[in-house]
């Protein structure tokens, strides 16, 4: 949280760690910084962790079920809850695009607390997205429920993108194909940063200089900074 009060409630990000939905936690140290930094910029932040399961829907459901803790909790930390943003990168950005398009998809809330709240968030910086990530062995049904590229619609929110030409692990083309329908669609807030530089995987992190500024600017932009 900002260490100066304030009379007016602050808008809020959730950062989402990656690492394949198998592994990773909210205290690694690159998401954590990130927290820190823009709580420092007047923002509440907060990371989370979620089950690591490679079916991937327990995870969107605990992210989902943190939005929703969040906005439960909006008075005692001093969150306006209309202005909530996510980041992730790589599984973490599948899971904050997620936040971004499913929400009205009832079947991904899970059964946890707070239900009366939304888990929608209102701005998505997402890097290297898999956007059309599979399930081992899972059927056409699991697969398509768990896919961003399954909610393309003109009403989603304004998105950040990042992703580098020559990523070995989430091919190019799932952030590509995703922009492009959802321009296609009529979603009228989109930036795409496509890099070529052989940043590969670590696309953000790497471009920082410009990532760094373009992330701040979108959310003071879409969320407010104060």
């Amino acid at each position: 949280m900002p260490s100066k009060t304030s009379d007016r409630p602050r808008p809020a990000i959730v950062v989402i760690h990656g690492g394949g939905w198998v592994r990773g936690d909210k205290r690694w140290e690159q998401f954590l910084d990130l927290a820190l930094n823009y709580a420092n910029k007047g923002y509440v932040c907060v990371t989370v962790n979620y089950r690591l399961d490679a079916t991937k829907l327990p995870c969107i459901e605990d992210v989902k079920c943190a939005v929703r803790w969040l906005r439960a909790h909006a008075e005692k930390y001093n969150i306006d809850p209309k202005r909530v943003g996510a980041y992730g990168n790589s599984a973490g950005a599948h899971l904050a695009t997620m936040l971004g398009v499913s929400h009205k998809e009832e079947r991904l809330e899970g059964d946890g607390p707070w239900q009366d709240f939304s888990s929608a968030v209102q701005a998505v910086v997402s890097s290297a997205t898999p956007t059309v990530p599979r399930i081992r062995g899972g059927t056409d049904f699991d697969v398509e429920l768990i896919q961003p590229m399954s909610y393309v619609s003109a009403n989603a929110p304004p998105m950040l993108l990042v992703h580098e030409e020559s990523d070995p692990v989430v091919p190019v083309s799932q952030s590509d194909d995703f922009v492009r329908a959802l321009k296609e669609v009529g979603a009228k807030d989109i930036t795409y940063n496509r890099y070529n530089d052989g940043s590969g995987h670590g696309a953000f992190f790497r471009n920082i200089k410009e990532t760094g500024p373009a992330m701040e600017a979108f959310f003071a932009r879409t969320i407010g900074k104060e």
